[in-house]
């Protein structure tokens, strides 16, 4: 399963939880995800899998975009 995340922001009232996160996943790759606490690791993966809409950018899960092609 491949996964794209392209410029993905995601404000919470004033404060920018998310600015402009891209990575892109091959299948088969195992990524971790590694920050201080507040970092936006968690909100990240609530986004990559649907449980938050993003304020900004685009994620898609083999070749289909999140909020288009799969809804939330």
């Amino acid at each position: 399963m491949s996964v794209i995340v392209r410029d993905v922001s995601k404000r919470m009232g004033k404060n920018d939880v998310l600015r402009n996160v891209s990575i892109e996943v091959d299948p088969g790759t195992v990524v971790g995800l590694q920050g201080i606490n507040g970092s936006g690791k968690t909100m990240l993966m609530r986004v990559v899998c649907g449980l938050i809409k993003p304020t900004e950018g685009e994620i898609s899960i083999d070749g289909q975009r999140l909020g288009a092609d799969i809804s939330f």
